[in-house]
């Protein structure tokens, strides 16, 4: 059953998709929560980002903006 909180793919915008996965920080955060199980929720600061904690919500808006969140 698909989860009806994300979007469809045939709904993804493939600009937004290269876009969010184009900084190797937000790459980080989709690769490891793909690697968790269903439903798992983590901090902001659990993932170990090299940034600034102003900067840090930006590399989790994008791909959540993209549909990958």
């Amino acid at each position: 059953m698909a989860d009806e909180r994300l979007p469809r793919r045939e709904d993804l915008e493939i600009g937004k998709v290269l876009s969010a996965l184009a900084d190797p920080h937000r790459r980080h955060v989709v690769r490891t929560l793909i690697a968790e199980a269903a439903g798992t929720e983590r901090a902001r600061t659990s993932f170990g980002l090299p940034v600034r904690e102003a900067t840090s919500p930006l590399h989790f808006r994008v791909p959540g903006e993209a549909g990958l969140l």
